[in-house]
């Protein structure tokens, strides 16, 4: 029996329109990150988890063990299969790709050639997109595939000198461990992903300096399985915007004492994230920031730091959070 190798790992990623039962095929016409490319690069090696749920009541048995087998005390009921964890580097295909998937009818398209991805809080909680992921782990129909999954968790990172990082958490609705998907096509989408270093930011307006930034979207998406053993459908629940920023204690336009003045005011301020080019690859995302606590100064380097934590939350005019993305492909949004 030959051994598989961790580098030999391949994950494969693409929508699905038609329905929340559906199994993708990876076929030419299908899009993942792009039509006909389905390679998704992640930075570790997430697992596919199937989630057999499984009823376990003690019983009168007679007995001081616990007893299996039909009728006594272990009951094979619920599948809830996720993958959790997927970390890539931040391109305009990955992040346009995923976009759909957390914010659903939040999202909206433009035109040719950049087809502008709009993500705003959604307004309905039906899905209308769901992903299949695959994970290639032998010849024939061996690999392992989650299908109708959506993301219930999307978060992005970035510190000076790296590369900003985004990680998505999958719920689905199925699973399968003999799927025979090594002989689809596999091709990285040639994109150099975001540095952190590139990043233009403003607060309130100001052009500020940013150290790290940690920002965290949950849509508390959940099953509904109703009186079926798979579900029948995804339903999105609250929003919830979080994260933390952190900024030196000294620059221009927002220091010291102002972010401790509108923590205490309770003075909302709107951060902008910036990054590549308009109308070719332009990423932009825009949290309407509340401060959830005190600011934190660190003095874990050479120069003071202010640590910021915020929830994001809608002002009347300005969304909790707002996400622009020119990924070039045109994924059929509506």
């Amino acid at each position: 029996m030959t051994m598989r190798a961790l580098y030999q790992d391949i994950y494969l990623f693409m929508h699905q329109v038609v329905g929340i039962s559906t199994s993708g095929s990876f076929g030419v016409t299908d899009i993942g990150l792009n039509t006909n490319v389905f390679n998704l690069v992640p930075t570790a090696h997430p697992n596919l988890i199937a989630g057999q749920q499984i009823s376990d009541v003690r019983k009168a048995t007679g007995l001081s063990q616990k007893r299996t087998g039909s009728g006594y005390e272990f009951v094979q009921t619920l599948q809830q299969p996720s993958v959790t964890g997927v970390s890539v580097e931040m391109t305009t295909k990955n992040l346009g790709a995923w976009l759909w998937l957390f914010f659903q009818q939040g999202v909206s398209q433009g035109g040719a050639a950049v087809y502008k991805k709009t993500a705003v809080p959604y307004t309905d909680s039906d899905c209308e997109v769901w992903a299949s992921i695959a994970r290639v782990l032998d010849t024939g129909s061996q690999s392992h595939q989650v299908d109708g999954a959506v993301i219930n968790q999307l978060a992005f990172s970035g510190v000076e000198g790296g590369v900003v990082s985004l990680t998505a958490d999958f719920i689905g609705s199925a699973f399968s461990r003999i799927k025979d998907v090594d002989t689809i096509t596999t091709a990285i989408p040639s994109e150099v992903p975001f540095l952190h270093q590139n990043c233009t930011v403003t607060l309130g307006g100001n052009t500020i300096r940013l150290q790290s930034f940690d920002l965290t979207l949950n849509n508390n998406a959940e099953r509904r399985y109703y009186n079926s053993t798979t579900p029948q459908k995804i339903v999105l629940g609250d929003l919830s915007v979080s994260g933390t920023i952190v900024i030196p204690w000294t620059q221009t336009n927002y220091d010291r004492n102002n972010a401790l003045a509108d923590f205490i005011a309770g003075t909302d301020q709107l951060l902008t994230l910036t990054w590549g080019t308009a109308s070719v690859n332009e990423v932009v995302i825009k949290v309407n920031m509340r401060f959830s606590g005190d600011p934190d100064i660190l003095t874990d380097k050479q120069d003071l730091s202010l640590s910021l934590p915020f929830i994001g939350a809608y002002d009347g005019t300005n969304h909790a959070i707002e996400i622009t993305c020119e990924d070039s492909v045109n994924r059929g949004i509506a």
